[in-house]
């Protein structure tokens, strides 16, 4: 449930079913409502979920390009273990 509302409610990328009380399930006609909301070009709400997708889609090509936050937290990740890894061979051929 944290991982729905913070897609529905914090980010703004998905639509949440009505779950049918008396089975537990969501009704077909949940899914193609939620389906036509969300593809259907002109649905305000779809359109709006359509472009906050591609934002954080935008966002995330450039955190993972080169310069990119992700990247550079990557990178100074692996240089740490690079160093990590070569204090310890150091340190089994010191006498």
């Amino acid at each position: 449930k944290m991982n729905a509302a913070m897609l529905t409610e914090e980010l703004g990328v998905a639509v949440r079913p009505k779950i049918a009380p008396t089975k537990g399930i969501v009704a077909r006609e949940e899914i193609e409502m939620m389906v036509r909301k969300v593809i259907i070009a002109d649905n305000l709400e779809g359109k709006a979920i359509r472009t906050k997708v591609k934002e954080l889609q935008n966002s995330g090509k450039k955190a993972w390009t080169e310069g990119g936050s992700s990247f550079n937290a990557l990178s100074q990740l692996a240089k740490q273990c690079e160093m990590n890894s070569q204090a310890q061979r150091h340190k089994l051929k010191a006498p």
